[in-house]
C-alpha cells in the first residue's frame, strides 16, 4: 500500500512521518515501517537529514566501543607482570628476582597511568597530550574559577550543617527563606 497523504516538501519530521504512515496502513504496524522507509527513500532531503544522525551515532558507537577495549586492556595490563627489560650482552649478571604476585598489580597501575596521562581530558574535551600552551593557561583558569565556586558551595554546606539541629533531612528543617540567608552569608565571606 503507498502512502496517499506523502508530504510534498522534506519539512516533517520522522515521528510525523511514522504517524502517516501508520494512519495509512490502519495501525498496523509491520506495514507502516514498509509505508514509513518507502516515504523516506522517497524524499531526498528528508533521507539525507535522517542519515547524518544515524552515521554519528554509528560513528560515536564505534570510538565508545574502541575506547572501552582500550580502558579493558589497561586493566588486564595493571594484573599482568610487568614485561622483562632487555638485556644488553654485556650484563652478564643473573636474571633479576621475580617479582611478587602483589606487585605486579602496582606495576601495571604505574604503566597504565604512564600510558593514559596525555589522555587526560582538559575542560571542552581536548586530551592534554594535544593541548597547546594556551589551552594549558585556559584549564588552569577554569580549575581556579571551579575553586573559588567549590570553596563557596563548601562553606554553604558547612552553614547549613550548622543550622540543622536534628537529624531530619534539610527541607523538613530549614526553611527555604533560611537557605537564601546562609547562601548569602556564604558569598559574603
Amino acid at each position: 500500500m503507498v502512502a496517499q497523504s506523502q508530504p510534498e516538501e522534506s519539512s516533517y519530521g520522522l515521528t510525523k512521518l511514522a504517524g502517516i504512515a501508520l494512519d495509512d496502513v490502519g495501525g498496523d504496524w509491520d506495514k507502516a515501517i514498509l509505508v514509513l522507509r518507502a516515504m523516506v527513500l522517497d524524499d531526498r532531503p528528508t533521507y539525507e537529514r535522517l542519515i547524518e544522525p544515524m552515521i554519528d551515532d554509528g560513528l560515536w558507537s564505534a570510538i565508545r566501543s574502541a575506547a572501552q577495549k582500550q580502558r579493558q586492556a589497561f586493566r588486564r595490563a595493571a594484573h599482568e607482570p610487568p614485561a622483562p627489560l632487555p638485556l644488553r650482552p654485556e650484563q652478564a649478571h643473573p636474571a633479576p628476582p621475580k617479582a611478587k604476585k602483589a606487585d605486579y598489580g602496582t606495576l601495571g597501575i604505574v604503566a597504565m597511568v604512564e600510558r593514559t596521562l596525555h589522555n587526560y581530558p582538559l575542560p571542552g574535551g581536548k586530551r592534554l597530550g594535544d593541548a597547546t600552551p594556551a589551552d594549558i593557561l585556559g584549564a588552569a583558569n577554569y580549575y581556579r574559577r571551579m575553586e573559588t565556586t567549590n570553596r563557596h558551595e563548601a562553606r554553604w554546606f558547612e552553614l547549613i550543617h550548622e543550622a540543622m539541629h536534628d537529624g531530619s533531612c534539610v527541607e523538613k528543617t530549614i526553611p527555604h527563606a533560611v537557605l537564601e540567608r546562609l547562601r548569602r552569608q556564604a558569598d559574603e565571606e
